[in-house]
């Protein structure tokens, strides 16, 4: 049975150094009790590396917003971290750091073994994180321009990729300057990644009217390209970057967007 695809693009403008072992060996000292719970020691990486995804609607299999949850996947989640398969981040460690970084360390890896084989105790509720807030809407806040394909996109069933390229036109009476860009892909379920780029030439709007449904097929966009010093695009999990006004960058009237999904 065929998806159908909508989606819109926004624009707006103390290192610790001691070891877990002498950690836990002063606390047995002074006879505060060294159990790894959920609520103290698991649920605040939880919420901040694995939210993101593992929410109620959100590309996860599963939402990690509740000790239950979080409990009965605990060997699980213990494993896919041990192996650094989760939560998913691709840059080799000892070459810089990134902004939005997601590796966990040794000693949050640690953690979360130690929990699981410790019987995944829950601890007391009230040492509990407030859950974060993630919204099925615009991450960064609203808007301050929306542009929306016309007409949704059938995707035909099957196991092939496809690419399709998806020209936006942009309402522009004088040039801006743009701090974030975000895309709302709608059945996201059924969208592995976007770019999103710019075209000034008018080719993109040419191809697909030539097409008698939305958008047009190729993996290379030859008058398309990405602002200078800047990569947008989306993927499953991923936020949007809102940059300083510093690293802006400029939007002219005339200008299309290229979406290629």
């Amino acid at each position: 049975m065929a998806n159908m695809v909508r989606h819109a693009v926004a624009l707006a403008g103390i290192l610790c150094s001691l070891s877990v072992e002498l950690t836990t060996q002063s606390r047995a000292e002074d006879g505060i009790s060294q159990d790894v719970t959920y609520a103290k020691d698991i649920a605040p990486i939880l919420f901040e590396h694995c939210a993101v995804c593992h929410h109620p609607g959100g590309i996860g299999p599963f939402s990690l917003l509740s000790y239950q949850a979080a409990r009965d996947r605990a060997a699980l989640i213990a494993d896919a971290t041990g192996r650094r398969f989760m939560p998913p981040w691709k840059p080799v460690p000892g070459y810089g750091t990134f902004r939005g970084e997601r590796r966990l360390t040794s000693g949050q890896i640690d953690l979360i073994r130690r929990w699981a084989d410790t019987g995944a105790l829950e601890g007391h509720a009230v040492d509990i994180p407030e859950s974060p807030s993630v919204s099925d809407g615009w991450q960064s806040g609203e808007p301050d321009l929306v542009v929306t394909l016309k007409e949704a996109y059938p995707l035909p069933a099957g196991s092939n990729d496809v690419y399709r390229n998806f020209t936006l036109s942009i309402p522009l009476d004088k040039r801006r300057w743009v701090k974030a860009a975000e895309l709302n892909p709608g059945a996201s379920n059924v969208i592995h990644h976007a770019r999103i780029m710019l075209d000034s030439t008018g080719r993109a709007r040419e191809l697909e009217a030539e097409d008698p449904t939305p958008g047009y097929d190729g993996f290379m966009l030859d008058s398309a390209h990405f602002p200078p010093g800047h990569f947008l695009g989306w993927a499953p999990g991923k936020g949007p970057t809102v940059q300083p006004d510093s690293l802006s960058w400029a939007l002219d009237p005339g200008t299309d967007l290229v979406v290629q999904l």
